[in-house]
């Protein structure tokens, strides 16, 4: 008896996972999604870098902020965060007990004269969509700050909420990227380029914190359904995910060359 509700269990959260993939294949306007292999999260390791795990988080900042503080060392650790910024940032902080150092903006984001002057040893960045500002963070910079990470012993929160779509030119490579020295936190989201209503994001960490991560948070129960995340695992392992975000780069560009010609008439 108990095996036989087990097995009704089972054949219902497939076949809502099955709904749940048709429906998102409807809404992308994707032909098929036959084919597709299941994985768990840590067949994630497998299609990512060797050095770098994947811990699936709710996008919303605040659980995910709670963390990257945990991650952090405390004591007399500063949190450095742009000024002007997304004041919930600091608000979290705040309430994780962390001491914050707001540092002003040029024209090509955090001041690093005034970073150097607060003593902080965390930085939380949005170098590819800054806000208010919307200010990207050129390349030079960034190794700049990957230089200051290294030299201070510093760690980097790289916010990387909106670098996907962009009006012209093709994206930077984020920090975490072109980083060697295991010196960034990483942070996206999957709201932006999919839908709204999925609320379900990521964290990139790098190899010295990733067991401390699953020995001390490891507990953690996820927010975010399994199912989701099992649906989400399918459609990026079919790599419908990336022909996604090429037809609508397509589609954005369309649109401004549309809007382009209605100005020039």
């Amino acid at each position: 008896m108990v095996y036989r509700v087990y097995v009704e269990k089972k054949e219902a959260l497939a076949n809502e996972a099955r709904a749940l993939l048709e429906d998102l294949r409807a809404f992308l306007g994707i032909q098929s999604l036959t084919g597709l292999r299941l994985f768990n999260r840590y067949d994630l390791e497998g299609i990512s870098r060797e050095l770098f795990d994947y811990a699936v988080q709710t996008v919303l900042s605040e659980p995910q902020l709670d963390t990257v503080t945990s991650e952090v060392p405390q004591g007399d650790t500063v949190f450095a965060v742009e000024d002007p910024g997304y004041p919930k940032i600091r608000q979290v902080y705040d309430a994780c007990g962390a001491v914050c150092a707001p540092i002003p903006l040029d024209n090509q984001g955090v001041e690093l004269a005034a970073l150097m002057r607060s003593k902080a040893r965390a930085l939380h960045i949005s170098p590819n969509h800054q806000y208010p500002t919307g200010l990207v963070t050129p390349i030079a910079r960034r190794q700049a700050l990957l230089r200051w990470a290294e030299d201070t012993g510093s760690t980097i929160i790289e916010d990387d909420y909106d670098s996907e779509f962009r009006y012209t030119g093709r994206p930077i490579p984020t920090l975490q990227s072109i980083d060697d020295r295991g010196r960034v936190i990483y942070l996206n989201t999957f709201s932006q380029t999919i839908s709204p209503s999925m609320r379900l994001g990521f964290l990139v960490l790098p190899p010295r914190l990733l067991e401390r991560y699953r020995q001390e948070l490891g507990f953690y129960a996820c927010t975010v359904p399994a199912l989701e995340q099992h649906v989400l695992a399918r459609f990026i392992a079919g790599g419908h995910y990336e022909r996604h975000l090429s037809r609508m780069r397509k589609e954005y560009r369309d649109q401004i060359g549309r809007a382009s010609c209605r100005e020039r008439v």
